[in-house]
């Protein structure tokens, strides 16, 4: 019963988690893929700031464009600072220990 109750709590937090740093366009808000909106992500945003879709390496830069408006700019790092601090995912290791720790 425990080990159902566990399972049922860590997927429930996984699933919660991978949803925080979404935006409704189904775009992640996590730059770097690293599990947590911070300082990276926005030095990301920034490294792109102003590149837009007539940009010749547009490919390179439009993961930064946050709600798909063909720039990168103020409501993009607005959607960041919204998001800041949240986490995306859980990481797997710490998961391990806590399952190991309470089985």
């Amino acid at each position: 019963m425990k080990q159902l109750i566990l399972t049922i709590l860590i997927t429930l937090m996984l699933a919660q988690a991978t949803q925080a740093c979404l935006l409704q366009n189904g775009k992640s808000v996590d730059l770097n893929n690293d599990g947590i909106i911070d300082i990276t992500d926005a030095s990301n945003l920034i490294l792109h700031w102003g590149a837009s879709s007539l940009s010749v390496d547009w490919n390179n830069h439009k993961f930064a464009d946050l709600n798909n408006d063909g720039i990168i700019d103020i409501t993009d790092a607005s959607n960041l600072i919204l998001h800041w601090g949240e986490v995306c995912s859980l990481d797997r290791r710490f998961l391990a220990r806590v399952i190991s720790s309470i089985i």
